[in-house]
């Protein structure tokens, strides 16, 4: 697995909003990767580890590890990426023999990227009311430093004009699985 850190941030927006980031994207000409239907399936290992199998069109069919805590604003993680597999079915098959079933998320999103830092315009998750913005800076290689994604993160959630309150500690499976217990 290839191990890298984001700083990130979720946060739930306004449609207005939704329009308003679209076009400072734009604007900065940040590039667009398409809409994407995602399908992240979490479950856990026998170690104990949190790790999901993604299936999507733009980022592929890959298994994803990540370990970073549950708080408001932004957080650091660090994640580790799987190869790449062409047959989503059989990846899929694959990771739910060496982990536990835990929940599975849909989403539908615009995925952007303005240089290291990606952009998701989640516009519709299954189960949970949105929209909902998720903004992560990348380092992939350790040579930007985890001071400098932290000041990216900060700089985008302030250009977008997202308030404290808005932003989201947990995680879409957590607040699906939060969901589920009510």
């Amino acid at each position: 697995m290839i191990p890298h850190k984001n700083y990130e941030i979720k946060a739930k927006i306004t449609p207005f909003q939704y329009l308003d980031i679209r076009k400072k994207l734009s604007d900065l000409n940040a590039k667009y990767f398409g809409l994407d239907e995602q399908t992240d399936t979490y479950g856990v290992s026998k170690d104990g580890k949190r790790k999901k199998f993604r299936q999507s069109k733009i980022d592929g069919n890959l298994e994803i590890e990540y370990n970073r805590a549950n708080q408001t604003g932004p957080k650091l993680s660090d994640v580790r990426l799987g190869e790449k597999v062409e047959d989503s079915k059989k990846g899929l098959e694959n990771f739910l023999k060496e982990n536990t079933f835990l929940v599975e998320v849909k989403k539908r999103r615009h995925i952007y990227f303005a240089k290291n830092v990606k952009v998701h315009l989640d516009i519709e998750v299954n189960g949970l009311e949105g929209p909902f913005l998720e903004i992560e800076a990348i380092d992939s290689d350790g040579k930007l430093g985890v001071e400098t994604i932290k000041k990216q993160c900060e700089e985008y959630q302030n250009l977008f004009g997202i308030k404290s309150e808005q932003l989201i500690s947990d995680s879409y499976s957590d607040m699906l699985l939060a969901k589920e217990k009510r």
